[in-house]
């Protein structure tokens, strides 16, 4: 987790890590997407219906103007990075600018 401030508020990122099978690249294109799920896995064997990551996604990007994003490799794990700002002080949320 890091931090940083922005004039306007503080920035954070922060990231959720793994050490399972991982996601194959071409997985990783589509799991934020509604509905969509990494080939057969755990989460299919215990009924994940594919919604989670794409409200994470929405939540981080549309609620709070982040970023979201996954890294993950075959047989190495995943990890998940999030990089959200939130006002400070006499800052409201419209002035703080939009994670890059």
């Amino acid at each position: 987790m890091s931090d940083h401030n922005d004039g306007g508020g503080v920035c954070v990122e922060f990231a959720v890590e793994d050490n399972g099978p991982g996601i194959g690249q071409e997985d990783q294109a589509r799991i934020f997407e509604p509905y969509a799920q990494a080939r057969k896995g755990p989460a299919q064997v215990k009924g994940g219906t594919g919604l989670g990551l794409a409200i994470s996604k929405d939540i981080v990007t549309k609620g709070h103007g982040g970023t979201i994003r996954v890294e993950s490799e075959l047989e190495h794990g995943t990890r998940f990075v999030m990089h959200v700002c939130f006002p400070t002080g006499g800052a409201r949320a419209g002035q703080v600018r939009s994670c890059s």
